[in-house]
């Protein structure tokens, strides 16, 4: 207790350099701990958003479809969805938690009013449970949803309508080919305007109702995919899977997890990763230089001080040991003052939050129109106090070191001159 007190003692008597060597700590713990919590709310928040506008938590499909994704393929399709469908409902295991199972058809059209038109994608859905799955009906910002009853009308987004120059119920055209590659024309009119602030939605998908795209396309009792939503996050979702695949029982039928959709979410949460550890690195080096610079000085400043009392007999071991409790005083308080920072950091992202939109490229799926908040765990406080002792501990060693091996002879040489 007492070389604990001589110590502490220590570092007090430079406040200057101790507080310069304790603000290095802070800032590292700190800003590990906030970077912890917020990059996995960013995590959860553009998983959370791409299951709930795009892909469900699981997809069935034509065994062929994800291959040929990419061009939207209409002789890819999986027929009698609803008897697939009400097998899954009818099945109370497999039913456990489902939110709810929507058809959707996905195809290729040209959209045009006058002479301007537009390429686009379409999507024919089941508004009655569509709403269930995902968000789009809550965008609405002009005209309504799409509805069961009326079978001819589509939604498109704001930057399509200002582009084309129409409004909700205008008429418009939309051309495609269907299923057997013929071109069929759709006379149809708007009824909703909707604005999600995610541009790879908003300027290039149009929602109809499924009819209207079976209609269109020759697809009689056909659609693209089943997308199934479930209420709880906490579903396993690849046990269920393993599940939904056994129940319809058919290689010519596949199911697949968000994930398989998700490319740009693992590449971010990868990304994620790399850029924790540069932080990491960085920030160690940040505090094992501020403690080495520190107690270096210290030894340099201290010479004739440790000659003296090596001379009146304190050994190697005992010196060693009040520098390093110096080192550790130091990052104790460190720790203290970061953890404290974080916490209110912590505190208002979680709290608060922040509206992601203003500093993240458009073409991440965040949440849209909404912040997003931190996910703090105990975990993380825990990483930034191991972190910040670990490293005033290990930066402490060699200048300690040098200090216990200070030649008394000459420290007492210096101070006769």
């Amino acid at each position: 207790m007492d070389l604990l007190y001589i110590a502490f003692r220590n570092i007090t008597r430079n406040k200057r350099r101790t507080l310069l060597c304790t603000l290095s700590i802070i800032i590292g713990v700190g800003f590990i701990v906030m970077f912890l919590g917020f990059f996995r709310g960013m995590s959860n928040a553009m998983v959370n958003s791409m299951i709930d506008f795009e892909t469900g938590h699981l997809q069935i499909m034509n065994s062929g479809y994800l291959e040929e994704q990419r061009r939207l393929p209409l002789d890819l399709n999986l027929e009698s969805y609803n008897e697939i469908r009400d097998q899954l409902l009818n099945d109370n295991k497999i039913a456990e938690n489902i939110k709810d199972i929507t058809a959707r058809i996905e195809f290729n059209l040209k959209l045009s009013v006058g002479s301007k038109s537009i390429n686009m994608v379409g999507r024919g859905i089941e508004p009655e449970h569509e709403k269930k799955i995902t968000q789009i009906a809550n965008f609405i910002k002009d005209g309504k949803f799409l509805s069961k009853d009326e079978q001819y009308g589509i939604l498109i987004g704001k930057p399509v309508a200002d582009k084309l120059g129409v409004k909700v119920d205008d008429s418009v055209f939309i051309r495609s080919f269907d299923k057997y590659n013929s071109i069929n024309i759709l006379s149809t009119k708007i009824v909703g305007i909707f604005f999600l602030n995610y541009p790879i939605i908003d300027n290039h998908m149009i929602y109809t109702n499924i009819e209207t795209a079976q209609e269109l396309l020759g697809m009689d009792n056909e659609v693209s995919k089943l997308i199934v939503k479930y209420d709880s996050r906490k579903t396993e979702y690849e046990k269920k899977r393993e599940e939904v695949e056994k129940k319809i029982g058919t290689k010519d039928i596949s199911v697949y997890t968000w994930e398989k959709f998700a490319d740009v979410i693992v590449s971010q949460t990868e990304g994620d990763r790399g850029i924790l550890s540069i932080i990491f690195t960085v920030v160690m080096i940040l505090i094992l230089f501020g403690i080495i610079n520190t107690m270096s000085m210290n030894v340099m400043e201290r010479t004739r001080e440790i000659g003296t009392v090596r001379a009146i007999g304190v050994n190697k071991k005992t010196l060693l040991t009040i520098f390093l409790f110096e080192s550790i005083w130091m990052g104790v308080i460190g720790v203290i003052a970061g953890l404290t920072f974080a916490g209110i950091v912590a505190s208002i992202f979680t709290f608060i939050g922040l509206d992601a939109t203003s500093v993240m490229p458009p073409e991440f799926p965040i949440a849209f129109g909404a912040n997003v908040y931190g996910d703090y765990r105990i975990t993380d406080f825990v990483t930034g106090v191991l972190l910040g002792l670990g490293s005033t501990l290990i930066g402490g060693i060699l200048p300690a070191f040098r200090a216990s091996r200070v030649n008394v002879i000459e420290c007492l040489r210096n101070i006769n001159g």
